[in-house]
């Protein structure tokens, strides 16, 4: 039934909640779980450096550049790290870049996930009106069943 499952991670302790979740639906329904974490990608970067009043200088550039593949190598070290107390045929660490809502949906689809469980980090008011809910995105937009792992 859930062959392939999709758990988004950010290094939180919410997020590594769901793993023991995981770890349950893996064992019951023989599921390949895909541990999947999403850096910033230029555009993310380059948004934060032109949002100043000065505009973003070649060494501003390379420095985004490296920031982006910095992030990217401590995410994968970071999912490996989780995958290795698992069994690594159905445990596989996934790296993307770009908007975290989009990018979980969009990569569920491309691997034919058909289980997203996700943590919420349960921000409300101004909080949440400013860094919005990945999760409640990632309800709205994805095409199969999410677990939600709400944290009182």
């Amino acid at each position: 039934m859930f062959a392939r499952i999709v758990v988004p991670l950010d290094g939180s302790p919410e997020a590594e909640e769901s793993l023991t979740y995981a770890e349950e639906f893996a064992r019951r329904f023989d599921s390949t779980v895909y541990l999947l974490e999403v850096t910033p990608g230029y555009g993310q970067l380059a948004m934060a450096t032109t949002a100043t009043p000065f505009a973003a200088t070649p060494a501003m550039a390379e420095a985004a550049v490296e920031a982006v593949e910095d992030a990217a190598e401590s995410a994968s070290e970071y999912l490996l790290g989780l995958c290795k107390d698992r069994d690594r045929g159905r445990w596989r660490p996934v790296v993307v870049t770009g908007d975290s809502a989009t990018e979980i949906v969009d990569k569920a689809k491309e691997l034919g996930a058909d289980l997203i469980i996700v943590a919420s980090h349960s921000r409300s008011g101004l909080k949440r009106l400013l860094l919005g809910s990945v999760a409640e995105d990632v309800v709205r937009h994805a095409a199969i069943p999410v677990l939600v792992l709400h944290r009182d």
